[in-house]
């Protein structure tokens, strides 16, 4: 059982950050929500913001900080427009250099030079596929492949995700804990029967039987929600 302190605590969360979500691979969203020349997504891992936007059907994941200052690029948490910063107009390519500077020409560090200098260029970061689900990976010195990952459920997601549809609604549910608690909290249904009474519960018959086959696979792990058969 963990301490009370692991569900709210700022500074055991900041290890977390750093041992976990910062070194491994995350799901991020769904190629749903990318399949469109300049649609992206923003999100934040780690405490780190980053954007993933499609150029032309390849998906790129960069952190969603402009390298001139440092303002947000995308703001919304998800929509479709270039990659620009909305302070200067700085636009960023496929590759996370500055494709249009406004008055470049001023820049002492551009002038004379055919090559954009690294320091003006996004963080990049990797970007693979599992079906329908999209990860990021922010540690540039891991080498592990997702497939390779996510070992024996990779298969099983890829199969999952066809069944996943367009996204209907999206809200924003503010709670004074960190993530565990959500994670605790959707990993059970003993809530189902009031929560969810008219949807989960009521109308697809999950939440009356205890949870079965439960499955581990390094630090993986999966489990089925039986259904209640109606009569």
């Amino acid at each position: 059982m963990l301490k009370k302190s692991y569900y709210y605590s700022e500074d055991h969360l900041q290890i977390e950050n750093e041992k976990i979500f910062s070194n491994t691979w995350i799901f991020a969203c769904l190629t749903e929500e990318l399949k469109v020349n300049s649609d992206f997504v923003t999100l934040e891992i780690g405490g780190n913001p980053i954007v993933i936007q499609n150029f032309k059907g390849e998906l790129r994941a960069f952190q969603n900080i402009c390298t001139h200052r440092f303002n947000k690029i995308q703001t919304q948490e998800f929509g479709r427009r270039a990659l620009t910063c909305g302070y200067h107009c700085w636009s960023f390519d496929r590759e996370g250099a500055p494709s249009f500077m406004p008055k470049k020409e001023t820049f002492s560090a551009f002038k004379g030079i055919q090559a954009i200098p690294s320091e003006f260029c996004l963080k990049k970061y990797q970007v693979e596929v599992c079906g329908h689900f999209v990860f990021v990976l922010l540690n540039e010195n891991q080498t592990i492949d997702l497939k390779s990952h996510l070992g024996e459920f990779y298969n099983k997601l890829e199969e999952l995700s066809a069944y996943i549809g367009s996204r209907t609604h999206i809200a924003d549910l503010p709670h004074r804990a960190n993530w565990k608690m959500l994670i605790e909290n959707v990993l059970e249904c003993y809530h189902c029967s009031v929560v969810h009474k008219d949807t989960i519960y009521g109308k697809l018959g999950i939440g009356g039987l205890a949870i079965s086959d439960i499955e581990h696979h390094q630090a993986h792990s999966s489990c089925h929600f039986p259904k209640t058969v109606k009569k």
